[in-house]
């Protein structure tokens, strides 16, 4: 089976997305199958070497801020004979809906892989224009697609589907699971961390969504009643929004405590990985969560917010701690961290059975069926 990925950007600061991509066409690899991705964007920020695999990649056309492209388009009406299944990542870009149109028309199998945007949290934005579209648009989209790719139970009760009458496949994102092995020493010696440091590690996408503003908050408290704690925000987001953390940071007076590293290449991640003792992100809305997933291969436990859909997956198997999205409940879950060590151990040693879950061993088989009934 030839599959063809359809996706508006693979930049590399367009984060899990672009993450999740790479990690299923691996798995479709090992299921023995083809793919292939058609993509917009710009090449100068494109790491194409992750993918291994071909990439038709066009530049946008104006107005570029709502990822259209012509080029694109025109490559897939040449093209799309020459493939089986479709897999749409997304849906509001302009790239998505004409490239689902041209395969609605000609009778092509194509699923939806929402990645959110198909979320209570993101239809929210720009509600009334979403709805109207919703209605008259998407709804005959979602009805003629071979099914909703979903990546939990939760997104699967919570997605919007405009009373489409549609499937909905759940597919958890694949992840390489093993216990990881690298430099610990060059991270701490960088950001000179000494053994007595216990580090919280905030690695995402910094954006307002992620709870960054309530966690520094916390973290204030916390400073005031323990010694020797870190906090490392690693990632990048939007230069505003950066500023108006850094100006939180800095008013809270908490500069001798966080690590501020911006974005992390491969190896300066798994030297960071190796370097925390405590992943931890206190999110709004997370669909999923894909660096949740690498901190426990990393073995590290995790906080996590009842916001994050996987969360049953984490607390069940004894991983982490589960708190509310509040200071308060931040702060409480991060002194148990603090005090009670035995807990912790044990969290610890439960990490890589509760990523396990998610590795391409576990979830091939599900995959596997998820294809062989599109076919």
């Amino acid at each position: 089976m030839r599959i063809l990925h359809i996706i508006a950007g693979i930049e590399i600061e367009l984060g899990g997305p672009v993450f999740a991509l790479k990690n299923i066409i691996k798995l479709e690899k090992e299921l023995g199958y083809e793919s292939d991705i058609l993509t917009c964007g710009n090449l100068k920020n494109v790491d194409f070497g992750q993918f291994n695999t071909r990439i038709f990649l066009y530049r946008r056309s104006f107005p570029r801020r709502f990822s259209q492209s012509n080029l694109s388009i025109n490559w897939l009406k040449q093209n799309f004979r020459n493939y089986d299944l479709f897999i749409i990542h997304g849906i509001w870009a302009v790239i998505l809906l004409e490239a689902v149109l041209l395969l609605r028309k000609h009778n092509k199998k194509y699923v939806i892989r929402p990645a959110g945007s198909l979320d209570p949290f993101d239809v929210q934005k720009k509600k009334y224009l979403k709805i109207i579209l919703g209605y008259l648009l998407i709804r005959k989209i979602l009805n003629s697609s071979s099914g909703l790719f979903c990546t939990s139970d939760i997104e699967a009760e919570k997605v919007i589907t405009y009373n489409a009458n549609i499937k909905k496949y759940i597919l958890p994102l694949p992840h390489q699971v093993s216990i990881r092995n690298s430099d610990s020493n060059f991270f701490r010696k960088k950001y000179n961390l000494t053994e007595k440091d216990f580090v919280f590690l905030f690695l995402s996408r910094i954006d307002y969504k992620k709870g960054l503003i309530l966690l520094l908050n916390a973290f204030r408290k916390a400073v005031n009643n323990f010694t020797n704690i870190k906090l490392v925000i690693a990632g990048t987001g939007k230069k505003k929004y950066e500023k108006k953390i850094k100006r939180v940071i800095n008013d809270l007076k908490l500069w001798e405590n966080v690590i501020w590293t911006g974005f992390l290449n491969k190896e300066e991640k798994e030297s960071c990985f190796n370097s925390c003792n405590c992943y931890i992100l206190p999110s709004m809305n997370e669909n999923f969560g894909n660096s949740i997933i690498e901190a426990l291969s990393y073995k590290i436990p995790v906080i996590i917010t009842d916001n994050v859909y996987i969360w049953r997956k984490i607390i069940d198997n004894d991983a982490g701690w589960l708190c509310k999205y509040n200071v308060d409940s931040i702060y409480e879950v991060i002194e148990d961290v603090l005090i009670n060590k035995d807990d912790y151990i044990i969290k610890k040693e439960n990490t890589l059975k509760a990523a396990e879950q998610f590795s391409y061993k576990s979830l091939l088989p599900t995959y596997k069926l998820f294809y062989e009934s599109l076919l």
